[in-house]
Formats: C-alpha cells, structure tokens, sequence
C-alpha cells in the first residue's frame, strides 16, 4: 500500500497537469488545427523535450538515483550530498554547453530532423525561429528534473510531479490574454521559455523547503562521479534510441500535410494513462527496487515487481479499451471545434485506435525497463531498444506507402509489443522475474471488468440518443467507470496484494 500511496500521489500531481494541458491542446487545436503553424511549434517543442528526457529524466535519474539512495544508507547524508552537489555542477556545466550548441547549429538540426519542410521555405524559418525561443527550455526542466530526483529519493513525489502544471497555466493564459505576436506559434514558444524558468525556481524552492541543500564544489571530477556518468552512457544511449524513433516518425511525417498534428494528438491522450500509470508507478518503483536490490532480497524484489505490475494492469486495460472504442468520441470531445476541423477528428481517432493498442505494452515496458535500471543493468535495455528502433525504422517506411501517417502509429505498437516481450523473457533469465499466479488470475478478472464495461456504454448509447453528442459522449465515459469499478468489486479484485 506504500507503492500505491505513492504512486496516487505522483498520478495527482500528474492528473492536474494534464487536465490543464488538455485545457492548452484544446485551445490551441481550436487556434491553429492542423496548420503547418502548429506543426512548425509542435517539431520545435519536442525537441527540448526529447533531450530532456534523454539526459535528465532519463539518463541522470536512473543512474543518480540509486546511486545517490545507496550513498544515503552506506555514507550518511552529509557524504550523499557532496555527491549530488559534485553531480549538480557537472550537469550544469554539460546542459549550458548543449544549449549554447543547439542554438547556434538549429537551422542544421531542423534541416535534417524535419526534411519534409525543406521545400517550404516559410515553414522551416519559422520553425528554426519557435526552436531557438524555446530551446533553453531544456537546461531549466532537466536541473528541475535533477531535483525532483533528489526529492523522490526522499519520497518528497509530489513537487516534482505538479511542475509542468506551470507549464500549462502560463499557456492558457498567454493564450488567452497575450496572443499579440505575429503568430499563436510565436505565443506558444515565448510562453513555454518563461514555464521553464518558473519551473526550475519551483523545485528550487522545494529543495529548500525540505533542507535539501547543494552547494558548489571545486573538485567535481571524482571516482563516484566518473562511474555514475559512465554507467549513463548506455542509458543515453538506449533513451537516445528511443527518442530517435520519435523523430523518425517527425521525418515521415513532415511529408503529410497534417500529419504531425493528428499523431501529436493522438499521443497526447496515449499519454495521460501512460504518465499517470506508467511513469507514476516507474518513478516510485525505482528507489524501492534499488533499496531491495541493495539489500539482495529477492524474495521482496518479486512482491515488489508483481504488486506494480498489478495496480499497473488494473487501469490500463480498460483504459486500452475504452480509448479503442471511444477513440473518435474523445477527440471529438477535446478538439472539434473551430478551425480543428471533421476530417482532423477522425485522422487523429485512427491514429488513436493504433496507439490505444499498445498502451498495455508501453507501460510496461516502462516498469520492466525500471527494474534493470535498478539494478543497475543498462545493457540489456540498450540492445533491445537498438532492435526494435530496427524494426520500427522498417515498418514505417514500408507502411508509410500505404497507410501514411496511420503507418507511423502502427510501427510504434509493432515494436513497442517486442520491446516488452524482450524485457519480460530477459527478466526472467537474468533478474530471476516471475510472475506469481494471482497476477494471471486478476489480470483476466481485469479483461471481464473491462468487457463489462464497453457493453454497459454501447447499451447506454443505444437508449440515449436523445442526448447532445457531446453530453452523450461525457455520460458514457462515466457510465463506463463505474461500471468497471462495479464489476471489478463483484470479481474480488484484489490490489492490496497482503498474500502475495
């Protein structure tokens, strides 16, 4: 019940940033829809975001976290600080550099990142413009991220997890009441350059608040601080290839007119369960794995594993569902209106139905991927990722002749399925995973639970037609909850685990 306290207080903070970041991506669909505006801002964005989740939360909360969990119950907290203090400044110093780099080679990096724009002149310039704005986004949100690493050793989860709801805010309101600027594009990247700024003094205020003090240190080159970022390297690595498949399908997409839109969207949804189960439940698991695995307790690491992996499936699968079957209903909800047009709603619904089917998998492999990091085995992550960038790089480009930006989707739940399936078999063989027999037993309590529930809002629309199209689609994703809950309580679903 710890994990799961945990886990619902990050899932919090997540939840309400992204029902404000739903607030913004409908303001801005309405705005913008699928103008090639919006995916100049949308190639620009992301790339600041998929840096930072290479180098800051990815790479550096890995490896810094346990190690600096291990200094804590080994060293003592005076010794665990030094280290992350020694830590801080390098990343400082690494961050700076990368920025300085990326600001003055973006007209090169977008060139070769979004070939589709080549030819449209107005569109590359304004992006290379929207990625310099909000490139030094990057350094704030990964020292943010930096310390929220130092707070969740802690179990302080919270802060860190309401900080992009700062991020969200601010657009609404510069959206709302500061949209003076040549374009809404322009709007957007100013706003998310101050968010990253107000995000970072944030943290720093929470680090203070709990007593949890870096200073600055001379000799920041030492043996602890060489091995950590040794052992980094292969995690950035693996994130790195993770993330190249992002913009593989950037690449793809920037061909189809539209086609970073829909797909932006479309994983938008994908990533409200996704975050509030999978990258919840992954940032608590990680310190308590790397405890038990300290310890060599192998018996706790498998409760441990399966009573994660439990709460996981208890959400995502009628999750899964619910987004495949109510996917043009939900996107028609959110962004419908003004100039996001029909034609975008089901674009963007197809796209979602394909992604909706491996969510399952997504969040898994997340919390599999967890358990190496924690014990600090980065290889095996590493060579999978590596295969299945192989075999979504082939899919996409075979399945973009027929299904264009549909074949982009479709190769990301292709490999993320073989992504889980290599982590669930190397699990086993060399972390000694197993799977206890309840888990099978409430996952097919899960799957009825969920039946149950498209059946109760397919038999609700039949008899509430008379309903407006949107209030009908709000009752019916209601509908379905609490018949999932009903039905998870007459199955005895079990998410306590005590016997386990």
């Amino acid at each position: 019940m710890s994990l799961l306290r945990s886990a619902l207080s990050v899932s919090f903070g997540t939840l309400l940033s992204r029902l404000f970041g739903f607030i913004r991506d409908v303001i801005i669909a309405a705005k913008l829809g699928s103008s090639p505006i919006n995916d100049a801002f949308i190639t620009a964005f992301r790339l600041a975001n998929i840096l930072r989740n290479i180098f800051a939360e990815g790479a550096l909360s890995i490896v810094f976290v346990p190690e600096f969990s291990k200094s804590l119950n080994k060293d003592g907290r005076k010794k665990a600080f030094l280290l992350a203090s020694r830590v801080h400044l390098l990343l400082i110093l690494f961050l700076t550099l990368i920025t300085i780099v990326g600001l003055i080679m973006m007209p090169e990096v977008i060139w070769y990142t979004a070939p589709g724009f080549r030819n449209k002149p107005e569109v590359f310039k304004i992006t290379v413009l929207f990625a310099r704005i909000t490139f030094p986004y990057l350094l704030c949100i990964s020292l943010a991220a930096f310390y929220g690493g130092v707070l969740n050793t802690f179990n302080r989860f919270l802060p860190f997890a309401l900080a992009p709801t700062i991020l969200n805010i601010l657009t609404i309101i510069a959206l709302m009441f500061f949209d003076y600027f040549p374009t809404t594009g322009h709007t957007l990247s100013l706003a998310t350059i101050i968010s990253g700024v107000m995000e970072l003094l944030w943290m720093i205020f929470f680090l203070l608040k709990y007593n949890c003090k870096l200073s600055w240190e001379k000799s920041y080159i030492t043996p602890q601080t060489k091995q950590i970022f040794k052992k980094m390297l292969p995690i950035i690595f693996s994130a790195g290839i993770t993330h190249l498949n992002i913009w593989i399908s950037i690449i793809i997409l920037s061909f189809f007119a539209g086609g970073i839109t829909y797909v932006y969207y479309a994983e938008r949804i994908i990533q409200l369960p996704l975050a509030l189960i999978g990258t919840a439940i992954g940032t608590v698991l990680l310190p308590a794995l790397a405890k038990s695995f300290a310890q060599k307790s192998n018996a706790q690491i498998i409760v441990i594993q399966n009573k994660a992996i439990n709460i996981a499936l208890f959400l995502v699968i009628p999750a899964s569902l619910a987004l495949f079957f109510l996917a043009n209903e939900i996107i028609l909800l959110l962004f419908e209106r003004d100039n996001f047009t029909r034609e975008d709603t089901e674009n963007t619904a197809k796209v979602l139905c394909i992604l909706s089917a491996g969510l399952p998998a997504f969040v898994m492999v997340k919390l599999f991927q967890t358990k190496f990091y924690a014990n600090l085995n980065t290889k095996i992550p590493v060579i999978i990722s590596v295969s299945c960038m192989a075999v979504n790089v082939l899919i996409s480009a075979f399945a973009m002749q027929t299904l264009q930006f549909k074949g982009v989707a479709l190769a990301n739940i292709v490999s993320g399925w073989l992504n889980f399936l290599a982590l669930l078999i190397f699990s086993y063989i060399k972390i000694g995973f197993k799977f206890h027999v309840k888990t099978f037993v409430q996952i097919i309590k899960y799957i009825a639970a969920s039946v149950l529930m498209i059946l109760a809002i397919y038999l609700w629309r039949e008899h509430m037609l008379f309903l407006a199209q949107r209030l009908l689609i709000i009752s019916e994703i209601i509908i379905g909850f609490f018949t999932y809950l009903a039905a998870c309580y007459i199955f005895r679903v079990d998410l306590h685990a005590k016997n386990w």
